[in-house]
């Protein structure tokens, strides 16, 4: 009787050793399973059925269902019965699907199999956790990548919109959760742009392209096959965010293509009335210096301060027509070394007005720097000039002195004029600010200075020893 004892209990210790190394060995076939993270969950899923069908008991009898979301994977010849075991997969406290296993005929389930069911429940639910973790990353980078390369191409006014639309709707497709099947197009005032096999389904998301308050267009992205649904059919929140950003930056283009198409037709307007004023003030001008020439030959010759008036009339005249006739001037052909640039304006200026002595000096490196071509740089100067003879009287003297400095030209502009007066000093360059005339010239100075990256400044002087002025003019290659 105690051997027969002995013999059961030493037969129900290797069957527990048998059942505990059958277990250990499913778990370590499980483990090599989960471990991949190269592989597709449908796999995954595909190899935990057969696994299971195999631990269970007899395959003839077990069969094995396992569902994640819309992913559902049974064994061959799968049937449910009575009997049953079963377990939910919970990711983060969601139930994300469950594993079924039916036996086809009423056997008991392997020992400890509840323990063991649980254990592939939470080590699974592990698993996904790190392959949504995994996904929801890769798709972040994948809408990380979208808006960078939506704002570069969008960025570019050059680009004709068609070509930019064609750009857009086949960049933004792959920062949605299916990208395989996913497709875009943009509708914009008649105009509908879109990939070669777009096709507007019902699972569709949509936004509005709003320009200053006005809907003039729309952008759509669908999916050609049904998906399950989520937070918006088929689509995500993040999806949502997504589009309506995206919408935004097109509004955001449109509106810097319009502006950017007013100011060229503004332009254009602009260019055509100056060269109507152009030609019409020339015109005057040349007659007004006609009356002035017969004026000077007719009455000059007797009366020699009339004849001075009308010389200088005359040298104004030239000075003016030489202002207008500038603005005929290609940029190439614009004088670019400062020194004989101010050289050039300051004879006319000599001509223009009696007993106005210019003095310039230079050091030699400022031969070698070229200052950028403008229309409008040579009205700074004769602003200048002009104001010096009308403070400084009848014997006006200007010294301008040219430097380099750290790559850029500085013009120190003398006169032996009165200075500025302390309440004018500090608000000079305003604009409607002046001690005589309209008070337009310094703040235009200033203004058209600044437009090409050079500034201009009130130097310190002693009182009644004339204004001094500071001009930088930035260098150009």
């Amino acid at each position: 009787m105690s051997k027969e004892l002995d013999s059961q209990r030493s037969d129900l210790g290797t069957r527990i050793l048998e059942n505990r190394v059958k277990e250990l060995d499913f778990l370590y076939s499980l483990a090599r399973i989960l471990k991949d993270p190269g592989q597709q969950l449908v796999d995954i899923l595909e190899q935990l059925t057969q696994l299971i069908q195999m631990y269970w008991g007899n395959p003839e009898i077990t069969s094995v269902s396992i569902i994640n979301g819309e992913i559902k994977c049974q064994t061959k010849r799968f049937a449910e019965t009575q009997w049953r075991q079963s377990d939910i997969i919970r990711v983060q406290s969601k139930e994300v699907g469950n594993i079924d296993i039916f036996y086809s005929e009423n056997k008991l389930f392997p020992p400890r199999s509840h323990q063991l069911l649980r254990t592939i429940v939470d080590e699974l639910a592990e698993f996904i956790e790190r392959q949504n973790n995994r996904e929801s990353l890769n798709k972040t980078a994948r809408e990380i990548i979208c808006l960078r390369s939506v704002s570069q191409i969008l960025s570019n006014t050059l680009i004709g919109l068609e070509t930019v639309f064609e750009t857009f709707v086949h960049l933004i497709t792959e920062a949605w959760q299916y990208p395989s099947i996913c497709r875009a197009s943009i509708t914009y005032e008649g105009l509908i742009i879109s990939v070669q096999d777009f096709e507007k389904t019902d699972w569709v998301q949509s936004a509005d392209i709003i320009v200053d308050d006005k809907k003039v267009g729309e952008l759509n992205v669908c999916y050609l096959e049904e998906k399950p649904e989520v937070d918006e059919g088929p689509f995500y929140i993040g999806e949502r965010y997504l589009i309506d950003t995206l919408a935004r930056e097109l509004s955001g283009y449109i509106r810097r293509i319009r502006m950017e198409e007013l100011k060229e037709q503004q332009h254009r307007e602009l260019e055509l009335y100056s060269s109507l004023i152009r030609h019409d003030l020339i015109n005057d001008v040349q007659v007004i210096a006609g009356y002035v020439d017969i004026s000077n030959e007719m009455f000059g010759m007797n009366n020699a301060d009339l004849k001075s008036m009308l010389d200088s009339a005359t040298s104004i005249c030239r000075r003016m027509t030489g202002v207008l006739e500038a603005f005929k001037e290609l940029p190439a052909e614009i004088e670019r070394n400062p020194v004989r640039f101010i050289e050039k304006i300051s004879r006319g200026a000599e001509e223009s007005y009696a007993n106005l002595q210019v003095t310039i000096s230079s050091d030699s490196e400022v031969e070698q720097i070229r200052i950028p071509s403008s229309r409008l740089l040579s009205l700074v100067f004769d602003n200048l000039f002009r104001n010096a003879v009308q403070f400084a009287g009848n014997n006006a003297e200007i010294s301008v002195v040219i430097t380099a400095v750290n790559e850029t030209v500085n013009v120190i502009f003398s006169d032996n004029g009165p200075g500025v007066v302390d309440e004018v000093r500090g608000k000079l360059f305003r604009k409607g600010v002046s001690t005589g005339g309209g008070g337009m010239g310094l703040y235009l100075t200033k203004q058209v200075l600044q437009t090409m990256g050079g500034s201009i400044e009130l130097l310190e002087s002693a009182p009644n020893e004339g204004a001094r002025f500071l001009i930088i003019l930035p260098s150009s290659s």
